[in-house]
């Protein structure tokens, strides 16, 4: 039998993998699926009000770059606040194991620089952890309506290993109106 692979696929832990008929056996492809951009920020606070906040910057966060970026986004706190809000509690601890998986699928992480992102207990876990798997490290800036006549939502990107520093502006109208 002559040696072939067919077009068969199967994921395991994230590494894509093909069957090869001449070893009758699956043989990693030798790159890594990792679709997401995770999009992390911080999320409790003293202020009352402050995580419905956040929540709302977060996913203007998350809806720029699906956006402007075309990135396909995960965002902790865009999926887990409807959750807390109907009683689903738990600090980093809790949410530890899952952002931990979501993270190791994922081929970058954006840390949006909301007031307090620095010290930030679940801030500072995700960036250790995304910097151990070795993902690329990008800030953003917190979304600001600019622009006038009903404005769009600006906001700078930074990419920490290339320096690239980029400018994003999205129509206000672009995300869904019930969260602006």
């Amino acid at each position: 039998m002559e040696n072939s692979t067919t077009t068969e696929l199967t994921l395991d832990s994230a590494e894509l993998h093909v069957w090869d008929l001449s070893q009758l056996r699956w043989v990693p492809v030798g790159r890594r699926l990792k679709p997401l951009t995770y999009v992390a920020g911080p999320y409790t606070g003293s202020t009352p009000g402050i995580q419905g906040e956040r929540f709302r910057l977060l996913t203007i966060a998350a809806c720029m770059l699906t956006h402007c970026k075309r990135w396909n986004v995960f965002s902790p706190i865009t999926h887990s606040h409807p959750m807390h809000e109907l009683g689903l509690g738990g600090d980093w601890e809790f949410w530890k194991k899952i952002d931990t998986e979501y993270l190791s699928v994922s081929e970058r992480i954006v840390i949006v620089t909301l007031d307090g992102w620095e010290k930030s207990t679940g801030v500072n876990a995700e960036t250790k952890i995304a910097r151990e798997m070795g993902l690329p490290l990008f800030h953003m800036t917190e979304p600001q309506v600019g622009g006038g006549h009903g404005g769009c939502w600006c906001s700078w990107l930074t990419d920490n290993h290339t320096g690239e520093f980029l400018q994003y502006k999205m129509p206000r109208n672009q995300c869904n109106p019930l969260i602006l």
